[in-house]
């Protein structure tokens, strides 16, 4: 299982990567906007550098198809691996798809569903991004759902890669790992607490 960081702060990814080979960044719109709109470019920058591209970008512009493919371009310009993350939606789906047909990584996120994850898997996505945290606040169990993409997409044999995000303790990476999903989104201090040794 890929281990991915959330987090808009160059200092949390360079001590995430002295505890574990880290794969990979994840700055959502709420990592961003703990920074002022001005170091908000510098901060993808200097991440995506660090980390080699190996960093996606939720976008702000979700308006449109339109706007979606703008502002990808935007993030193009400062690293050519730079992947985006776009909504799921009609809109968010059309543009997967073109993003897709230039090569570009893109990951499909707010699945609640497997119908939406086929969708995005149709779509070229790189990869899809199930909040488990946020499906079990609405009395969901955002695990099984989990469980039924990875089912579906192996009966397809899709390449498009199950992330969990929304991973709140070591018990949610675990039951995840188990799952055998592709990726899990963590802050760092759940990384931390997976060093911790079970009383």
């Amino acid at each position: 299982m890929k281990i991915l960081i959330e987090t808009a702060n160059l200092l949390e990814v360079s001590h995430a990567q002295q505890l574990t080979t880290l794969d990979g960044v994840v700055m959502t719109i709420g990592s961003l906007d703990r920074l002022e709109a001005v170091n908000r470019h510098k901060a993808i920058t200097a991440i995506s550098d660090c980390m080699q591209g190996a960093v996606t970008v939720d976008l702000r512009a979700v308006a449109s198809e339109d706007a979606m493919l703008l502002e990808t371009g935007e993030y193009s310009k400062i690293h050519g691996s730079l992947g985006v993350a776009v909504p799921m939606g009609p809109g968010g789906i059309r543009a997967c798809t073109a993003l897709s047909g230039q090569g570009a990584r893109t990951t499909v996120t707010r699945i609640v569903a497997a119908s939406q994850a086929l969708l995005a898997a149709r779509a070229g996505a790189s990869a899809v991004r199930v909040s488990i945290g946020e499906l079990e606040d609405d009395g969901r169990d955002g695990l099984s759902l989990v469980a039924e993409i990875i089912d579906l997409f192996t009966g397809y044999n899709f390449k498009t890669e199950v992330l969990v995000a929304g991973v709140r303790h070591v018990a949610h990476a675990m039951a995840a790992a188990r799952l055998g999903v592709d990726g899990a989104v963590m802050s760092l201090g759940v990384l931390e607490a997976m060093y911790g040794v079970p009383g």
